[in-house]
């Protein structure tokens, strides 16, 4: 009996806002020991540096922290024990961030097949590890740039959005004084009409 190891791959991804200084969100990623997990993350937003990212094992102990000078990362760290890794975000400012994370879990799983020997399939199954890999990095690598294309988005259109609202706001002013200084200028005329 020949023991293969399939990889089978979990995907999640997510998006949310944080404000507030010393303010944080945590999520949980349940994984099995020995399984792989691929974090990616976008911080976008004023101060957007501000960000610390911690990754907890189930007994509460660091795996994982970057340094807060970081708009976007990668990290890949195997599974140790079984249970709920936490991944957190903390801000370090009181400016709104978004933040738009992916994780993935490679586990593995146990099948039998009783046919080939372990020369003729190790090859095998060692070369669709490494192309299984390479795709699943090619996929990530397209993930991640529709992520941060999407945050790039939404930013130029919060943007695009400010600067409409700041030129109504001019325009509004501008005719307002106009509309004022008519308003004084016929009073003016029709005071010294009155007069003559």
């Amino acid at each position: 009996m020949l023991i293969i190891l399939s990889l089978v791959i979990f995907v999640s991804g997510l998006s949310f806002k944080i404000q507030g200084k010393n303010q944080g969100q945590c999520f949980y990623i349940k994984a099995k020991t020995d399984d792989n997990i691929l974090i990616t993350y976008i911080i976008s937003g004023k101060q957007d540096l501000n960000v610390i990212i911690i990754v907890y094992d189930p007994l509460s102990a660091v795996v994982f922290s970057n340094t807060p000078q970081t708009r976007e990362g990668k990290k890949d760290f195997k599974a140790e024990l079984n249970g709920k890794y936490h991944l957190c975000f903390y801000s370090k400012d009181n400016f709104l961030k978004q933040i738009s994370f992916d994780y993935k879990i490679y586990a593995l799983e146990n099948f039998t097949y009783d046919y080939p020997t372990i020369e003729e399939i190790f090859p095998l199954a060692e070369g669709f590890s490494k192309l299984g890999k390479l795709l699943d990095d090619v996929y990530n690598n397209i993930q991640f740039s529709e992520i941060r294309e999407k945050v790039h988005r939404d930013l130029a259109e919060n943007i695009s959005d400010r600067v409409l609202c700041s030129v109504l706001i001019k325009f509004g002013v501008i005719i307002g004084v106009v509309l004022m200084q008519g308003y004084t200028l016929t009073r003016i005329l029709q005071y010294d009409k009155d007069k003559v």
